[in-house]
């Protein structure tokens, strides 16, 4: 579950995907779909305009909130991703996979940053 930095979203990963609601009257506001695979880490980015997930498909998958539209899927992990995490700036999300791996994700183009560019 994660809350969006305003406090007014919280996204939930359910049985038929991930969940959006409103905080304050519980309504659901939209649900993301994910095919053949198990999200275990959700991130709202700063702005609250992006929701990060990383699940058992070894991707990364970037969603508008407000439309619900998928907006980025990245590949570059080969285990499970079992968690998310914007940094505070919002350029970056972290990736974290089960086999160890860490991940480090430029936002505007969505590629994996080399060991040069940390």
């Amino acid at each position: 579950m994660a809350f969006s930095p305003d406090g007014s979203i919280f996204a939930n990963i359910g049985r038929d995907g991930v969940q959006l609601w409103d905080a304050a009257t519980g309504e659901r506001l939209n649900i993301f779909k994910e095919p053949n695979s198990v999200v275990n880490s959700l991130s709202f980015s700063p702005d609250g305009k992006t929701l990060a997930g990383g699940g058992s498909d070894t991707t990364v998958r970037l969603w508008d909130v407000s439309t619900g539209s998928e907006k980025k899927v990245r590949t570059g992990h080969k285990h499970w991703i079992y968690r998310v995490a914007f940094s505070p700036d919002g350029q970056t999300l972290a990736s974290a996979g089960v086999d160890g791996t860490v991940l480090l994700w430029d936002i505007t183009s969505v590629t994996h940053k080399t060991d040069d560019e940390k």
